[in-house]
């Protein structure tokens, strides 16, 4: 499976949980969503909605622990 982006979708940072397990989180259509995609699914884990998640900056390293840590203040 291709992780690019694609019209309408955006891979803005991804992070390797296991050998065959990621988080992913993507811009789609104006919405900035994270995902857990594994051997056999993708399952929407947060729906940030039109706000980029705080404590993100694509133009920077931001790491997924400011993005978690952006999750658990919701």
């Amino acid at each position: 499976v291709s992780l690019g982006s694609s019209p309408g979708m955006k891979v803005l940072s991804q992070m390797s949980l296991g050998p065959k397990e990621r988080m992913i989180l993507v811009s789609v259509g104006g919405r900035y969503l994270l995902l857990g995609a594994g051997s056999a699914s993708v399952t929407v884990l947060y729906d940030f909605g039109i706000q980029m998640p705080q404590g993100f900056d694509a133009n920077q390293s931001t790491g997924f622990v400011d993005i978690l840590k952006s999750i658990k203040g919701a």
